[in-house]
């Protein structure tokens, strides 16, 4: 992920509201996107009290779109180990897990990075991109279970005109 793309998630307003909450908040992305071009969906932890561990399962309408990759996020790198399950389908497993988190580790930031093809007939949709984690392995150093609330995003397909075509 560039840099640039790195920036441009940070802005999103959400994790600022979040951030002023305190709320422990997994984010996904909003983006948008042409037909038939891939996409790249975050997740975006704020308010991390130490994650060690965070199953969850992601969901998505695999009429409209296809999961073509899964990464740790690069501010998580050497911090958690991510693992998947081996068919990227809607209802794919996602499983971060670390055994001890050191302070100055614990971080806000993108924790994972979902590449998505978008159909090329397809214009005008909103496709919701929902993540539901198992509400009692989400922990933290202690071992104590944390809540973490999840701010679901989206990948709006843009309509054909003449600018995007």
């Amino acid at each position: 992920m560039t840099d640039e793309k790195k920036a441009e998630v940070k802005k999103d307003s959400r994790i600022e509201d979040a951030v002023k909450d305190g709320d422990t908040t997994l984010i996904v992305s909003q983006e948008e996107t042409t037909p038939g071009n891939h996409v790249v969906v975050t997740f975006y932890l704020a308010n991390n009290p130490g994650l060690i561990a965070m199953p969850g399962i992601v969901f998505y309408d695999e009429n409209y779109i296809t999961l073509e990759n899964v990464q740790l996020g690069d501010d998580f790198k050497g911090i958690l180990d991510f693992d998947h399950s081996e068919n990227l389908k809607s209802g794919c497993e996602l499983l971060w897990s670390g055994e001890k988190i050191e302070e100055n580790q614990m971080c806000d930031g993108i924790i994972l990075e979902l590449e998505f093809s978008v159909q090329k007939d397809l214009q005008g949709e909103k496709i919701p991109i929902t993540f539901v984690p198992d509400k009692e392995g989400v922990c933290d150093n202690n071992l104590s279970t944390v809540n973490l609330l999840v701010d679901n995003g989206w990948i709006n397909v843009l309509k054909k005109n003449k600018t995007n075509e």
